[in-house]
């Protein structure tokens, strides 16, 4: 995400909340305490690997060291390798790490050189935190060095004896030259410390002052105040997010922080925004949960999954769709009105969109952008050479649909009638149908069977066949059968059949695996003498599971 939000200039009109609607609050509350009490075991593993994907992991101790800090990095990039090292980590990792400013340059160290295709962000506390009772100057000095030392994102805080006296315009003032330190790149958070607000209405006007200053993020608190921030402070700051969105056709994200130690504690503020802002707030661009021991309660929680299982399984968005624009006509609108007749003319009655234009992390959370004419993939490609870290195939949506000669997706709202509308949807549906038919394959890498060459000589065959049983059927066949018939067939073209001389040379190989994305399970313990070996999703459903119940996995 590139922040194009500037500082707009201060009104004490678009401030002030005006009467807060009593029967407004007690809907989101009825609505966040009915979703959490109805909640389904499943719909709480969901919920708590979604809250993980939007985690700035904390550590914001006087006593960190910039290997505390490499910790930090680790634990965010893989949080379930201690249980589930098929866990998906292209799928499941934190936001961001949170560390003290003197220990940005060491976070960004670690994670460039040990992550360098990771999207884990780092980020900051700043401008006087936790107090903001500093000088305006060694704020925004705080910021800039930040920023020069590679933070992706950068938390300040307001002062609040400020708000206090009611100097709004103070507080934007204060804010906007802090924002101004950061470019376009650079996320800047404003920490509100809603427990030193003196009601929800300054909750409000502290949270329209932040987004006038340009803020991408509010935040509820830094962790440090007497009181926490509750739904009673959710609401109001999503209130005027909502507001500012209806005004300024900007959307700023929300972020909770403080006193937040279990799931229950997160799910509070997930599901205001979730009610309030919709399920678009709920993505870790626009929402974020602050903590340090969250991710251990979580991570807990998924102590009595086998292991071995695959926690991508519990994701229910293996597939994430969204649209964007390459220009900015009509971004803030909603869909055409002929477009909304033809989705419920077949059927597709929910559907919510907010016209957006494409950015960069697009380029990086998506492995395909598509587009509809050749001008918006020319337009795509020249943007995806600027990133170094674009992983997505760019190309013609038309392109997989093989009846489409032309590959081009007309825009049906240059030409007349609803027929138009109709006939870009059958082909919209025809190429997705193709797209899916292509990408289902790439689901199925190749996959790596490593057998250690120190242990052949105490197998045969049926034990090697066992071993495939546990591996889901995919892989484990013994080095001395190579050149079996029957190995050779098993093997076919998706599989690859190595051999390494030790442990450690299987731990090298490994990371190389990791390296280059290929997703893999190292067997490193042997009960009841198993021969180590490497494969693709082993399968906790296996009748010989319990053969592996003492295995320690990892990635």
């Amino acid at each position: 995400m590139v922040s194009c939000f500037k500082p707009l200039d201060f009104s004490q009109r678009v401030v002030e909340p005006g009467i807060f609607d009593e029967e407004d609050i007690q809907e989101a509350r009825s609505y966040m305490d009915g979703r959490l009490q109805g909640l389904t075991e499943l719909e709480r593993r969901q919920l708590a690997l979604q809250i993980v994907r939007c985690l700035d992991l904390t550590s914001l101790r006087a006593v960190d060291t910039p290997s505390d800090i490499e910790d930090l990095v680790d634990l965010a990039t893989h949080p379930f390798r201690s249980i589930f090292p098929s866990s998906g980590d292209r799928l499941i990792s934190c936001s961001a790490v949170c560390v003290y400013p003197s220990l940005v340059a060491d976070a960004v160290r670690h994670r460039n050189e040990k992550y360098p295709n990771s999207d884990l962000r780092v980020a900051t506390v700043a401008g006087g935190f936790p107090s903001g009772q500093y000088f305006l100057q060694t704020k925004t000095l705080e910021v800039q060095l930040a920023v020069e030392d590679g933070a992706d994102e950068v938390d300040v805080v307001i002062n609040r004896a400020l708000a206090a006296k009611g100097k709004w315009d103070v507080i934007h003032d204060e804010l906007t030259r802090m924002k101004l330190k950061c470019p376009p790149h650079v996320r800047m958070k404003t920490i509100l410390s809603v427990g030193d607000l003196n009601s929800s209405a300054d909750v409000y006007r502290a949270s329209m002052v932040a987004m006038l200053a340009g803020s991408d993020f509010i935040k509820t608190s830094t962790g440090k105040e007497e009181a926490n921030a509750t739904f009673y402070h959710s609401y109001p700051m999503c209130l005027a997010i909502r507001n500012f969105f209806d005004r300024f056709q900007r959307r700023v994200g929300f972020k909770a922080a403080g006193g937040i130690r279990c799931l229950d504690d997160a799910l509070i503020h997930y599901l205001v925004v979730e009610h309030m802002l919709g399920d678009e707030w709920t993505k870790p661009d626009l929402f974020r949960i602050g903590a340090s021991s969250l991710l251990k309660d979580i991570v807990d929680s998924f102590a009595d999954v086998p292991r071995g299982f695959n926690i991508g399984e519990f994701l229910d968005d293996h597939w994430e769709v969204d649209s964007a624009a390459t220009c900015d006509y009509h971004v803030g609108g909603s869909p055409d009105h002929r477009t909304m007749k033809v989705l419920q003319k077949h059927g597709i009655t929910d559907y919510k969109h907010v016209v957006r234009m494409i950015v960069e992390d697009d380029f990086k959370n998506f492995n395909y952008i598509l587009g509809m004419d050749d001008s918006n993939v020319s337009y795509l490609t020249e943007f995806a050479q600027q990133l170094p870290k674009s992983k997505a195939v760019i190309q013609l949506l038309g392109s997989y649909d093989e009846s489409n000669k032309e590959k081009i997706i007309p825009d049906p709202y240059y030409t007349r009638g609803l027929d138009s509308f109709e006939n870009v949807y059958e082909l919209c549906l025809k190429a997705c149908d193709g797209l899916l038919r292509h990408a289902e394959p790439m689901e199925k890498p190749l996959m790596y069977v490593i057998v250690r060459s120190d242990l052949i000589s105490k197998f045969s065959w049926p034990m090697g066949a066992v071993i495939a049983q546990a591996c889901h059927a995919t892989s484990a066949v013994l080095w001395k059968f190579r050149d079996d018939q029957i190995v050779q067939k098993y093997m076919e073209d998706e599989k690859s059949l190595a051999k390494v001389d030790d442990e450690a040379s299987l731990l090298t190989l490994s990371q190389r695996l990791s390296e280059a994305n290929v997703e893999h399970v190292l067997w490193v313990e042997m009960p009841e003498n198993l021969p180590t070996a490497i494969a693709l999703k082993p399968n906790y459903k296996s009748q010989v599971r319990n053969f592996f119940k003492s295995m320690i996995l990892f990635k």
